[in-house]
């Protein structure tokens, strides 16, 4: 089993691979850090929020109802097999900055040292892998137990794409229901419209979602130099 480097840097991580990659390597190590880059920012949320509103807006009443909640469950489950994949075949390859998105994650979320993913029951792995993605998923699993590459983790990114698919269209299902239940008020139709518009506009989510995460990595922070 792998452990973390403590006070290790991004940089000084990437920095390390990248000095001793071959070209294989040094591929796979810029395509991890632009899936981490979108995985672990605000680029999943902000295009899954947008396409499932772009859907329902497109067409209203119950077929935009069924076509957002299609589409929101179909492609974050698609996003989550190809970031899920990339991660995979990433962090088997480069060791400083899978260590460093290890000591990471652990740094904002201790709780998941204690078992492998596979090994959480089914409410844990829907929340790591709803609520972080499949790259934390793959990471977990290969921190914990030692297996890596892209087949020893093909059953992580299955479940988890099927996890964030469910989740991502029961998510769908009860917005855009209640978004076309007040649009059939006329009280409440223009406000309903106006935030319609607005969710359809990817600027609104990717600003949201980065003050969010940077928020969030704030209050780790905070939290890990108080428990220092």
């Amino acid at each position: 089993m792998r452990h973390d480097r403590p006070a290790v840097t991004w940089r000084a991580a990437i920095a390390t691979d990248a000095r001793a990659a071959s070209t294989s390597r040094l591929a796979a190590l810029i395509t991890l850090i632009v899936a981490l880059l979108y995985e672990w920012g605000s680029g999943n949320e902000t295009l899954n929020v947008t396409v499932i509103a772009s859907a329902y807006e497109r067409h209203l009443g119950v077929v935009g109802i069924a076509m957002a909640t299609l589409v929101g469950g179909v492609a974050p489950a698609l996003l989550q097999v190809v970031t899920g994949s990339i991660a995979a075949l990433g962090f088997a390859a480069v060791t400083a900055t899978t260590d460093k998105s290890w000591s990471s994650l652990l740094r904002l979320r201790p709780d998941l040292a204690g078992s492998s993913w596979l090994g959480l029951r089914p409410l844990g792995q829907f929340a790591v892998a709803f609520g972080l993605g499949a790259s934390v998923a793959v990471l977990i699993e290969q921190m914990t137990t030692g297996r890596s590459g892209l087949r020893a983790m093909l059953p992580v990114i299955a479940r988890s794409a099927a996890y964030t698919g469910l989740g991502a269209a029961g998510v769908s299902l009860a917005l855009t229901s209640a978004t076309e239940s007040a649009r059939r008020f006329e009280r409440t139709r223009p406000a309903a419209d106006f935030l319609l518009r607005w969710a359809t506009n990817p600027v609104v989510w990717f600003v949201l979602f980065t003050l969010l995460a940077v928020w969030a990595w704030w209050s780790g922070r905070s939290s890990a130099n108080v428990g220092s």
